[in-house]
């Protein structure tokens, strides 16, 4: 059973008058995939644009950053449920996310049968079984190594035969090894992905992308990290940002 202490929040819609149709809806059409005093934060999708896309995904990584954040400060683990909505009325038809617990709405005023093509669709790309692990990397520089969230990694640099790992704390650390031993070493973190011969980005760590630059989110108190890169990295970009 649903509680009804279930605490719902709202993080980027654009007016309170979206809010209320959202709890409404909630109240009428909740169902047993939240637990009991479990709280529940939903995002709202604006359109099916790239842009609009790319704009929730700074909203997801913002939010969710500054959740382990919190968490770390606080040596708690709290980790909320994510729903992704839209403006249209829409039941609570839904599975749970690939990564990071997102769970989806889908609208079913129309034909069930496209929502459940829709469905299938995206678990056929983004299986559930490329959840990326909550561990550490170790790098190894000069007789030493270091170990590190992996979920700290913004970007990796190529550096000839050593590569440059950008981490949310400010820090760089140089492996030495060539990026390729990286990516092996990474092939089952479905959010981390090699665009190019030179870059791997994690794409839970991007803030904003646009012609030029990519900016992506930070550890609290550090600067975000940016990176200008050419149009063709900067196409591949914003298609790996593409997933929800």
């Amino acid at each position: 059973m649903v509680s009804k202490g279930t605490l719902l929040e709202f993080e980027n819609f654009p007016d309170l008058e979206s809010e209320e149709s959202i709890k409404r809806q909630w109240a009428l059409h909740k169902n047993a995939f939240v637990d009991n005093g479990e709280k529940l934060v939903f995002f709202y999708l604006e359109g099916n644009r790239l842009e609009d896309r790319i704009k929730l995904r700074g909203f997801l990584s913002y939010y969710r950053n500054n959740e382990r954040e919190l968490n770390k400060q606080k040596n708690l683990n709290n980790h909320a449920r994510i729903v992704v909505t839209v403006r249209e009325a829409s039941l609570f038809y839904n599975f749970y996310g690939w990564e990071e617990d997102i769970s989806f709405c889908y609208n079913l005023d129309n034909d069930p049968s496209d929502v459940m093509k829709k469905l299938v669709n995206r678990l056929m790309y983004y299986p559930f079984d490329k959840n990326a692990p909550i561990e550490k990397m170790k790098i190894k520089s000069k007789g030493s190594f270091d170990l590190e969230f992996i979920s700290d990694i913004c970007y990796c640099v190529a550096s000839q035969n050593y590569t440059e790992i950008h981490l949310a704390n400010g820090k760089k650390r140089l492996e030495s090894k060539a990026i390729a031993f990286i990516e092996k070493r990474l092939r089952n973190v479905s959010c981390i992905q090699k665009v190019g011969r030179s870059y791997m980005i994690n794409r839970n760590r991007i803030l904003k992308v646009d012609a030029e630059k990519v900016w992506f989110t930070a550890n609290h108190g550090c600067p975000s990290r940016i990176v200008s890169l050419g149009p063709e990295y900067i196409k591949r970009i914003r298609k790996f940002v593409y997933w929800y």
